[in-house]
């Protein structure tokens, strides 16, 4: 499987993780010139922007550490400007990560919410 794929299997997961938690998926793969944002949700009054990692081992570290302060910053900027273009001015956001890793017989699913401070 190459990565693309594991990476869409990991959204496809994450996705259906959320629909389930009650979360309104809205948008899947939003580009701009300063990143992506894999999942952008509607749970409750908030938009939750959704970064996914998806690990077939742990061998490479856990999915959340891959979140670095860097990663952090870009995916800030680019939520900036995803609440630009849509004309979301007042809106209430977060940034969440769901980690997905393969297990046997499946996967576990880890959901951190709002990463940031």
């Amino acid at each position: 499987m190459t990565n693309v794929k594991k990476g869409k299997f990991g959204e496809e997961i994450a996705r259906n993780f959320l629909r389930s938690k009650g979360y309104i998926p809205l948008y899947s793969n939003w580009y701009c010139r300063w990143g992506e944002l894999d999942l952008v949700c509607k749970y409750y009054d908030t938009l939750v922007f959704v970064e996914v990692k998806y690990r077939t081992s742990l061998n490479h570290g856990a999915p959340y550490d891959a979140i670095t302060s860097r990663k952090k910053k870009n995916l800030l900027r680019t939520i900036n400007y995803f609440l630009l273009q849509h004309k979301l001015f007042d809106t209430s956001y977060r940034l969440d990560v769901v980690g997905v890793v393969k297990v046997t017989g499946g996967v576990e699913i880890n959901h951190y919410e709002s990463i940031t401070a």
